[in-house]
């Protein structure tokens, strides 16, 4: 017993070392890399998912050593899943399925033999407030040792840390950008792959309604989902009253809001020669690459003095600094990488970050 319990808690130190430092990308793969140090498996899947009419909707989820065809394949055979339907009836219960159990549910069967599961460990966790629920399926292969009782406690017991430390990792990473934005008025949260909004600052849905007064709910306007639901994975866009920039990593996105500010006024010329001048470049230097007159430079200083309600290079500097979404071209993820080099955990005894 004694084992078994010092056993659990360095897992729970450990774990709680990759919630702080791990790349919001990375901690579900580093998290269950060191849960099979207490609790061997052959693959697994872990993300989140609500019911309803009919099924189940995903709003997320990470691939443990099984191909990306997983997914899909469960996206056609999800109707029969025996093993969501236990799981979401018995939450924070650990539900064990074998081969037996896996042919009560013909689709859920061909899934798990496609994929050579022989039985299954599933936990459910309930989300605050939401009709949603993170869940982590073990998987054990043809000549795996069977499941215990002992393991399913572990794995009941384990599973709160994981949620609630998943979620400080999301927060961990939320913080330290908006720290390198270093401007107030910049709200983040994360949405899912459903554009389900979690983690958000608590005035972001304040900002929110001033572009949609009526919105009610957890789900992004419609609007806004049309436009993040093209094929580009950054982008910065634009409302009547808000500005959006998002970044998708994986199943999520990391998506920041603001209202629109005096810089929001200039012309992608006129802040390009903002841009160019508020960082030393000289009249005709800007000139010299933009392909204009020294004379035209001065007269979209002018304009642009006037727009942003500025006196000099300086005050202009400033304005320009606090109303970007991106303090540099690099992407967020990259940033945080960088950020985490800097102090010194680019590498540790758990696990190394990887490259941008």
């Amino acid at each position: 017993m004694t084992s078994t319990v010092e056993a659990f808690s360095n897992v729970l130190l450990k774990l709680h070392d990759i919630a702080e430092y791990a790349p919001i990308d990375r901690y579900q793969e580093l998290a269950l890399d060191t849960v099979q140090e207490i609790l061997p498996f052959d693959t697994a899947w872990w993300g989140i998912m609500s019911p309803n009419e009919i099924s189940f909707s995903l709003h997320g989820s990470h691939l443990h050593n099984l191909p990306n065809s997983f997914v899909p394949m469960w996206e056609e055979l999800k109707y029969d899943d025996a093993l969501a339907k236990a799981v979401e009836v018995k939450p924070a219960q650990t539900v064990y399925f074998d081969q037996p159990a896996f042919d009560d549910a013909p689709g859920l069967a061909t899934l798990m033999g496609e994929h050579a599961v022989k039985q299954a460990f599933c936990t459910s966790h309930y989300l605050p407030s939401e009709n949603a629920f993170v869940f982590l399926s073990l998987y054990r292969e043809q000549g795996s040792p069977r499941f215990t009782v002992r393991e399913g406690l572990l794995n009941k017991f384990l599973m709160p840390h994981l949620c609630a430390l998943w979620e400080s990792n999301r927060m961990r990473y939320s913080e330290q950008y908006k720290d390198r934005l270093q401007d107030e008025s910049i709200y983040l949260a994360i949405v899912d792959r459903q554009f389900q909004i979690f983690d958000a600052d608590n005035t972001f849905f304040d900002i929110l309604r001033q572009e949609w007064p009526k919105l009610n709910s957890l789900t992004l306007p419609q609007a806004m989902i049309a436009q993040m639901s093209r094929e580009t994975r950054i982008a910065e866009i634009k409302f009547s009253k808000i500005i959006a920039r998002y970044e998708f990593i994986g199943d999520f996105c990391i998506l920041a809001i603001r209202q629109r500010q005096r810089i929001d006024l200039l012309t992608k010329r006129e802040l390009m020669v903002a841009q160019a001048f508020s960082t030393g470049a000289s009249y005709k230097d800007i000139a010299k690459s933009a392909n204009l007159s020294p004379t035209t430079i001065r007269y979209y200083l002018r304009v642009i003095y006037d727009k942003l309600n500025v006196n000099n290079k300086a005050e202009m500097a400033t304005v320009l600094r606090n109303t970007s979404l991106s303090e540099s071209q690099k992407t967020w993820m990259q940033s945080y990488r960088v950020i985490q080099r800097v102090s010194g955990r680019a590498s540790g005894p758990i696990f190394s970050l990887p490259g941008k």
